[in-house]
């Protein structure tokens, strides 16, 4: 056994007396004593599956180490390294990144060969998944990338196909969470491709349902998300408690989009007793985001100020992707009942804040919260050059998601998100009277349906030949996003401007005299609603 100062303490705590009791602790000190250790680590491993499966995760961790501890002792190094990357998981999935990634810096110790192969992976993928929670995107696409090649090195060992698959699902998480939803398209597609014709367990099968089902939620298809939720807890039943919590949180979600309130509200309602009572306060929180958001659906404006206070101990002073989406919740509906606008600010700020730091650089969540400012009343002491700073922000990040999309079907799922920057700033330049800029956003809007109906097959004959205003493609103009928002954030804290606002143009364009002359024949009539699914249009010529 290492002689280390820390795996003393953690062979200590591998004695049976110090973890169980009844005839586990006999059955367990019996093999101790005969030093039958392989049996008595493989007793400890079938033990810690039986607790986590019966959701005691303090008593599942205190045997992962004793099995490890164990392992060690007869030089079974896979079976400790197996142990150490449950433990890390497990630590992760609570929440305890800290702890979480020492193990995993663990196990990247050790030399990488045919044998130690399934371990580096591994822990550079947990590694990933920690990084997915601080929102350390570039950090997080560089652990995937030390992960692959370990994969691509040792192709030939079947293991490493479900290492490869978690790994280009964990990517695509970080390339949806950045708002790269192609490339989250495509790299989950790539894992399904991967899984089909190679040989995958089935938890793994589960994991691509479950990014399957995140990726239709984003891209606002609430019925193909809800039916690849359902697959995944299918896969992942008998086997990971904690991912069937996950995938029952998310059909809330789904359950709302596809317009069932009742159903999605009683979900909520059972969840939140059942992680009230656990108690597990991380799944709690994401439970009352989904319920806050259902209940305001059902029109429930006390009951959503009720679920949103019982989260602010949880997010107030958090900066997860949650505590985001909390305090954007809670500006939204400052904003709309008019109360406490200085407040609405105040959390606008915080969302902003993080969400445009170098680092995170989130296009979409900046987009929206300075979208949302707009909405801010004229109380609120913010000075003019902000307004319109933050308008055309919200704009050019609007523009620069909808030319980043290269699939039709993704760009025209996210038109939601887009058509409401273009009502709040097109509301914004209308009270200011700027009616040429009122017309150019106007007609960047247009070209934004315009161009989802030329992508149709549809799209013959005369509409073909319309004119489409093009986008502004200059690359830097996402880093100029997130430096108005910086400044926002701080001006909001403030009520004085910070620092000097980079000159931003609109998107788009007018037509010429020349150009309205040519089409003075064609009129297009452009409809754009809702149902409780999908967005729409009806266009004729």
């Amino acid at each position: 056994m290492s002689a280390g100062p820390v795996d003393r303490l953690l062979d200590v705590l591998a004695e049976p007396e110090r973890i169980l009791t009844g005839k586990q602790h006999q059955t367990a000190a019996e093999l101790r004593g005969r030093e039958e250790f392989a049996t008595l680590a493989e007793y400890y491993g079938l033990l810690s599956t039986r607790a986590l499966r019966s959701g005691d995760y303090r008593l599942a961790q205190r045997l992962l180490i004793a099995e490890r501890s164990v392992a060690q002792r007869t030089g079974d190094h896979r079976r400790a390294a197996d142990a150490a990357h449950h433990l890390a998981q497990h630590h992760r999935l609570q929440a305890r990144f800290l702890v979480a990634e020492i193990w995993d810096r663990t196990l990247l110790r050790g030399d990488l060969n045919e044998v130690t192969a399934i371990t580096h992976a591994r822990a550079w993928r947990e590694l990933a998944a920690i990084r997915e929670v601080s929102a350390s995107y570039e950090d997080g696409h560089a652990f995937c990338e030390g992960a692959l090649t370990v994969c691509d090195r040792f192709a030939h060992l079947p293991e490493l196909n479900g290492a490869r698959v978690r790994t280009l699902l964990q990517r695509s998480m970080l390339y949806r969470l950045q708002g790269n939803l192609d490339d989250a398209v495509k790299v989950v597609r790539e894992a399904r491709r991967f899984a089909e014709v190679n040989t995958i367990d089935a938890f793994t099968d589960g994991l691509v349902a479950l990014r399957e089902g995140g990726l239709e939620l984003v891209l606002g298809r609430g019925a193909p998300a809800l039916d690849a939720y359902q697959r995944a807890e299918k896969h992942f039943a008998g086997i990971s408690r904690t991912n069937v919590k996950v995938v029952r949180i998310r059909q809330i979600t789904c359950l709302r989009a596809v317009g069932d309130l009742t159903r999605a509200l009683g979900q909520a309602d059972l969840l939140e007793a059942e992680f009230r009572t656990e108690p597990d306060t991380y799944r709690l929180g994401q439970v009352l985001l989904e319920k806050a958001e259902v209940l305001n659906e059902l029109g429930d404006q006390v009951a959503v100020a009720s679920t949103l206070e019982d989260a602010r101990a949880l997010y107030e002073n958090q900066k997860t992707l949650e505590a985001l989406r909390w305090h954007r919740h809670v500006a939204r509906k400052l904003i709309a009942t008019g109360r406490d606008p200085a407040a609405a600010a105040r959390h606008l700020a915080a969302v902003l804040e993080v969400a445009s730091a170098p680092g995170r650089e989130d296009l979409t969540r900046t987009m929206l919260a300075l979208s949302d400012l707009l909405r801010l009343p004229d109380t609120v002491p913010i000075p003019a050059q902000l307004w319109l700073s933050a308008s055309r922000a919200a704009l050019l990040a609007a523009d620069w998601q909808r030319i980043s999309l290269d699939e039709p079907a993704t760009r025209w799922s996210m038109h939601a998100q887009r058509e409401e920057v273009y009502a709040a700033s097109v509301l914004l330049h209308a009270t200011a009277d700027d009616a040429p800029a009122v017309a150019q956003i106007a007609e960047t809007g247009r070209a934004d349906v315009l161009n989802q109906i030329l992508s149709s097959e549809t799209a013959i004959g005369t509409l073909q030949e319309l004119r489409v205003v093009p986008s502004i493609a200059d690359p830097t103009m996402p880093s100029k996003v997130f430096e108005v928002g910086t400044i926002a954030a701080a001006t909001l804290r403030t009520g004085e401007l910070v620092a000097a606002l980079p000159a931003l143009p609109l998107p788009g364009g007018l037509p010429s005299d020349a150009e309205l002359a040519e089409q003075a024949e064609v009129v297009v009539l452009a409809q754009v609603g809702t149902d409780a699914a999908n967005w729409w249009s009806a266009c004729t010529t």
